[in-house]
């Protein structure tokens, strides 16, 4: 299974906007252009959170939408998670579809758009993991994505991310992406779990990730853009 990682775009129409925090939203579209032109032969796209750098503005239906278009030239299932910047979930779920679990060639996806509160840290809703866990069926590899990185531990990782992690273990998850560090993060392993922060695609160098998982290994390739390739 072939899976194109997407993480932390912060898309804005508006350049004064987007260029908060030296973040280039404004440069998402001409991004994702490149890495279509790149990455033709994939099995599903995972976006992590922070599609829009503005969660609540008038044009916001419109620059989701505007992603959703770049990413269905694919022709492959989507799996769009909210981030701290997503705050109308409804209105994302509306525009990408509901963030559901997904069998592809062996290997289950679970997604999960954790709750925030207003200062953005997040929670996990346990029962919703159990009855995601219970649907595992035997023999299929597990990966688990999520905005907020539960290990290793940063302060925006989710309260219990230990509880988390443990769970993850038990369900015998054999990889658990997330995003909203935009630096990223190399695979780790702990507790028979690969880790892996997937890097923002908002920022110099511009980079995303490719993620191989088969029934013996799983490969994570970071690449970048560059930006001779958008500016």
């Amino acid at each position: 299974m072939e899976l194109l990682v997407i993480a932390d775009p912060h898309y804005s129409r508006q350049p004064d906007c987007a260029a908060l925090y030296g973040r280039r939203g404004d440069l998402t579209l001409p991004l994702l252009e490149e890495i279509y032109r790149r990455e033709r032969d994939i099995d599903a796209v995972a976006l992590l959170g922070d599609v829009s750098e503005r969660g609540e503005h008038p044009d916001l239906r419109a620059e989701l939408t505007a992603v959703r278009d770049a990413l269905l030239r694919y022709g492959r299932p989507i799996i769009a998670l909210s981030g701290n910047h997503d705050p109308d979930i409804a209105l994302l779920e509306e525009v990408f579809g509901p963030a559901a679990p997904q069998v592809i060639g062996g290997v289950r996806l679970i997604p999960f758009s954790d709750p925030r509160d207003e200062e953005g840290f997040s929670w996990r809703e346990f029962d919703v993991m159990e009855r995601a866990f219970a649907e595992i069926k035997p023999g299929e590899r597990v990966v688990v994505l999520q905005h907020n990185p539960v290990l290793p531990k940063f302060g925006s990782s989710p309260v219990r991310y230990l509880e988390i992690a443990d769970a993850y273990s038990q369900a015998s998850v054999a990889l658990s992406i997330s995003g909203h560090i935009h630096d990223g993060f190399a695979p780790i392993s702990e507790g028979n779990v690969v880790y892996f922060g997937a890097p923002g695609l908002c920022a110099p160098p511009y980079r995303y990730a490719r993620v191989t998982v088969t029934q013996d290994a799983v490969r994570v390739d970071v690449r970048e853009v560059g930006e001779c390739a958008v500016l």
